[in-house]
Order: structure tokens, then C-alpha cells, then sequence
């Protein structure tokens, strides 16, 4: 632990990475400590110094405003079209992207491609039967 006082910097949200539809948000938090005679200067130091408080979100879901249906439609086109034979997950929790039928946006489907191809190939079975 730290023997100055330690605490969480957080940086400014970034925008959103969508326009339309859900979307991500970073920002950047850094565990500090206060040095100096009078603490008036502070330095980064390992995040583990900050371990007494829980450090704050570094992404947020955001969404500026609703895709409008022909945007969906044309994602929807756009995934029917891809080969997902090699790719794979890169969100930890692309379970909750599918539960939120969030693969009609390419985001999701790139973020999450094993997840997302699994279920449009599911639905296109069921379409075709």
C-alpha cells in the first residue's frame, strides 16, 4: 500500500463510438500519489497502490440515438454476406450481446464474431425450414 495518499485520476469520457446504436465510451483512469512537501505534485504509480478503493469504469455503453430501420436492414444485408469461419470473440462478454440482439450492428459482430455468426447461422436455419 501506499504510504502517501494514493487515489484514482479519471480522465474526460471519450464520444461515442457509434453515431446511431449502442456504442463504447472510453476514458482513462490512472492511480496517482501525492508527493512534495505541501502535495502539490502528484505521480503515476501501479494501480495496485489504489487497491483500498475500487477503481471507476474506464468503458461505458452509450447510444446518441436509435439506427433507423433501413440502417438495420442494410447491417442485417451486410451480415448475411460474411464467412465467419476463423474468426473469434474479443469482448469478454459477448453473451450479453447476443441476450441484447445487438449483432445486427457491425460493431457488435466484429467485437463479438464467433457469438454473433453462431446465432445468424441459428436463425438462418430456421428461416429456411
Amino acid at each position: 500500500m501506499c504510504v502517501f495518499v494514493c487515489s484514482w485520476d479519471v480522465g474526460e469520457w471519450s464520444e461515442c463510438s457509434k453515431t446511431c446504436g449502442p456504442g463504447f465510451q472510453y476514458r482513462q483512469v490512472i492511480c496517482q500519489r501525492t508527493q512534495g512537501h505541501h502535495g502539490n505534485s502528484t505521480v503515476v504509480v501501479a494501480t495496485s497502490h489504489c487497491d483500498n478503493t475500487e477503481m471507476p469504469e474506464t468503458t461505458t455503453v452509450c447510444q446518441l440515438k436509435i439506427c433507423s430501420e433501413w440502417q438495420i436492414r442494410s447491417d442485417w444485408t451486410e451480415v448475411c454476406e460474411c464467412v465467419y469461419e476463423s474468426c473469434r470473440d474479443m469482448y469478454y462478454n459477448c453473451v450479453v450481446v447476443v441476450q441484447a440482439r445487438l449483432c445486427v450492428y457491425s460493431y457488435y459482430r466484429t467485437t463479438c464474431c464467433a457469438s454473433c455468426s453462431r446465432v445468424i447461422q441459428r436463425d438462418t436455419l430456421h428461416r429456411i425450414r
